[in-house]
C-alpha cells in the first residue's frame, strides 16, 4: 500500500471507532497505519487510548500493551513514555490478580463439589 491508502484506511478505521463499541483490532490497525505513515506520536496515542477503553477486556489490553511496548522500543522512548510503561505494568498486575482470583475461585468450587 502507498501513503494515500494508509491515510484512507486510517480515516475509515476512525469512523468505525466513533461508535459506542470499539474493537481491539481497529486500534491495532490504526496504529499500524500511523507507523507506516511515520506518525509515531499518533500511533502511540491511539494505543494509549486503547489501554483505557472500557470496551476492551484484559486480554485485549495486554495484546495492545505488547504492541505499544514494541513501538516504543523500536522507534523511540522518551521521558513521557515512562508513564506509559508504568500504566502497562499496572495492567499486567491487574491481569495477574484477575487470573489468580479466577483460578482460586475454580479450585474452591471444585473442592466444594467434591465434599
Amino acid at each position: 500500500m502507498d501513503e494515500n491508502e494508509f491515510e484512507r484506511a486510517s480515516v475509515i478505521l476512525q469512523k468505525l471507532m466513533d461508535g459506542d463499541v470499539r474493537f481491539a483490532i481497529c486500534y491495532v490497525l490504526m496504529a499500524s497505519c500511523y507507523v507506516r505513515l511515520n506518525w509515531l506520536d499518533k500511533a502511540i496515542d491511539i494505543l494509549e487510548d486503547a489501554l483505557q477503553d472500557d470496551c476492551l477486556d484484559v486480554v485485549e489490553q495486554i495484546d495492545i500493551a505488547f504492541i505499544l511496548i514494541n513501538i516504543l522500543i523500536n522507534y523511540r522512548m522518551t521521558h513521557r513514555d515512562v508513564n506509559v510503561v508504568d500504566y502497562i505494568a499496572n495492567i499486567y498486575y491487574e491481569a495477574d490478580e484477575y487470573v489468580n482470583s479466577k483460578i482460586i475461585s475454580f479450585i474452591n468450587e471444585s473442592n466444594e463439589t467434591k465434599t
